[in-house]
């Protein structure tokens, strides 16, 4: 153990941290998306919960899962996700006080979850509340949802 008063983790990610690329890539990010916001986790959060649902309710089925076609659907989200962020963001900051960013990362993350409630309806076809979120989701979206098979 070192005699050290600071944290081993910290000594880490001062080493880490180090690298200018790293830096100038990080200061970059910062300014075209603004300050971290919890909605930037919490989005992040969701798009793996719905890529974990989505497997998982694609194994219940019986589909054929590929790690290829998991990828480009994955990247594809989140690529349109850090565009639509990226638009707004800057848009925001043209015309001060606007908040289309806080109004888009609400509309992906609302995206996200409804998706993953899809999803578990795909998974747990005969739970009690699966019935009760098909109505919802069908009200919403104009058209019935298809009951998945066994």
């Amino acid at each position: 153990m070192q005699a050290s008063s600071r944290p081993e983790v910290l000594h880490y990610v001062e080493r880490f941290l180090e690298a200018w690329p790293l830096k100038l890539a990080a200061s970059i990010l910062i300014w075209l998306y603004g300050p971290w916001q919890e909605g930037y986790g919490v989005l992040i959060a969701l798009i793996g919960l719905d890529t974990a649902t989505g497997v998982w309710a694609s194994r219940r089925e019986g589909r054929t899962i590929r790690s290829s076609i998991l990828r480009v659907k994955a990247l594809s989200k989140i690529g349109f996700y850090a565009a639509a962020l990226l638009v707004a963001s800057l848009t925001d900051r043209a015309l001060q006080g606007t908040n289309l960013l806080g109004t888009a990362l609400v509309f992906a993350i609302v995206s996200e979850a409804l998706s993953t409630v899809e999803n578990l309806a795909r998974i747990f076809p005969d739970h009690p509340l699966t019935g009760a979120l098909r109505g919802v989701l069908e009200a919403r979206s104009g058209k019935p949802k298809d009951r998945p098979g066994p």
